[in-house]
């Protein structure tokens, strides 16, 4: 009895009481941010359809059930814990002993890293595509991502949406509220944590890859330049190319008439000059159409790989060493117990796996 004791007290006297607690309440925090989400999300869409079927069925409804929840709700309850914790100044100390100044990337440094940025998440995405391909031959479900809603809703709430609101809102909750409170446990931890809740948020298998990758290139570069508004403005870019421009094309292209006419094309035949016409009308039908797509599609992939060259062959200056030094260093041997060893961040990665689970099936 008496050894339990002394090792139980040997464990709180080790010097990271305070950080497990600082992970307590990031875990905390971002589980009851995403459990109010869940909670007034199916309310609203319950009470709705309901008692208000006919304005259950707008898109304003859609867009007050999903983001405005999440945007008004959810993240302000997430902040809100999250206060409990310091925030801590994220560049290191001049020589005179004061904060360094944010700093700007300029035009062209902002290119490559957009280049960069870019090449992470077409990587990430085709991690995400391997793995929902495999788990939907295996289970016959595919996790959902919902990207696909989007197609089919105004453009401009679509823009404001997914790229200004969305990226302002997760740039402040998941990179400096996250990374402000946890760089004083070290910078790689604090760019980790961050790109990991990030990733978890997005609910689905397909995006949690990209969206980690994307999520720790973000948090390096808030950690370099202390200045949020810099990933704010990679994220927007990111979400306009990566997701605004692909969804506004493909309702520009119809991909219900597109993908009849591609059937009727399959199916057609050249052996006769009226079929031959037949063949050509079709073709030339949805030749421009097709263009958009593979001329889009080529575009990214070359940027992408442009931005995978740059990731390479800069590579040694990717680094975190000039970053403010961590207030309390977790030793290698503790960081999976100090982490993720408690109430919140187990509450939260039972919330997320349960998450995960249901959208394959749902």
């Amino acid at each position: 009895m008496n050894d339990q004791s002394t090792e139980k007290e040997t464990r709180r006297d080790d010097g990271l009481g305070s950080a497990r607690r600082a992970f307590t309440v990031l875990g905390l925090a971002y589980f009851t941010m995403v459990v109010v989400e869940y909670i007034f999300s199916y309310g609203l869409t319950f009470i709705g359809h309901r008692y208000f079927p006919d304005f259950a069925a707008t898109e304003l409804f859609y867009w007050l059930s999903t983001s405005g929840v999440i945007y008004v709700f959810a993240m302000p309850a997430a902040w809100l814990i999250m206060r409990a914790l310091p925030r801590r100044p994220i560049l290191p100390a001049a020589e005179n002993g004061t904060p360094l100044r944010p700093a700007h990337l300029g035009g062209f440094d902002f290119f490559i890293a957009m280049l960069m940025a870019l090449g992470i998440m077409q990587v990430g995405n085709a991690v995400g595509n391997v793995i929902n391909a495999i788990l939907a031959l295996s289970t016959g479900s595919s996790s959902i991502s919902g990207l696909n809603t989007i197609i089919t809703m105004n453009p401009i709430a679509t823009f404001a949406v997914v790229v200004v609101i969305g990226p302002i809102a997760e740039e402040l909750i998941f990179r400096k509220v996250i990374i402000d409170r946890m760089s004083a446990y070290g910078a790689p931890v604090a760019a980790l944590m961050s790109a990991m809740v990030f990733g978890l948020v997005h609910g689905n298998i397909q995006q949690y890859f990209y969206a980690f990758a994307v999520g720790l290139f973000f948090a390096f570069i808030y950690l370099r330049t202390g200045n949020i508004r810099m990933t704010i403005l990679m994220h927007m870019c990111v979400n306009f190319f990566g997701g605004f421009v692909p969804s506004m094309l493909l309702r520009i292209i119809d991909t219900d008439e597109l993908t009849n006419t591609l059937k009727r094309l399959a199916n057609a035949t050249a052996d006769s000059a009226e079929a031959l016409k037949e063949y050509i009308s079709l073709l030339t039908s949805i030749y421009p159409a097709l263009m958009m797509i593979y001329t889009w599609s080529l575009t990214m992939f070359g940027l992408g790989i442009v931005g995978v060259y740059f990731l390479i062959a800069e590579r040694k200056k990717l680094t975190l060493a000039p970053c403010r030094p961590a207030e309390t260093a977790i030793p290698r041997e503790k960081r999976g117990e100090v982490i993720f060893l408690n109430v919140g961040m187990l509450l939260f990665i039972a919330v997320m796996a349960a998450v995960l689970a249901l959208s394959l099936f749902l």
